[in-house]
């Protein structure tokens, strides 16, 4: 695995740096070979999302975004063709919204 990844976009702007744990946490374990970190997603939408848009995850894999665009608030939707990863994701995002939110 790399210790980078850089994804093009159009946006005019220049690159940004974003580091965190590229293997997964205790807390956030790895259940898919390319999961990205909530963090990092979270910093995405931040960032780019606008309240109102809709998140669209078209290979949602282990469902990074989804948990991320539900954190903030954002609506989502997702999509995941393999069975074993959308089940993993579905579960992901159901115990995400079973957590209490104070604030």
């Amino acid at each position: 695995m790399a210790m980078c990844e850089y994804a093009w976009t159009s946006f005019n702007e220049n690159a940004k740096w974003f580091e965190c744990a590229p293997q997964g946490t205790k807390a956030e374990p790895r259940i898919h070979p390319t999961q990205k970190p909530v963090k990092l997603y979270e910093w995405i939408l931040a960032n780019y999302a606008k309240e109102g848009d809709i998140i669209l995850d078209t290979h949602a894999g282990s469902g990074s975004c989804l948990v991320a665009a539900h954190r903030m608030g954002l609506n989502y939707i997702g999509y995941e063709i393999d069975d074993v990863y959308y089940g993993a994701a579905q579960e992901r995002i159901e115990a995400e919204k079973m957590q209490l939110r104070l604030f």
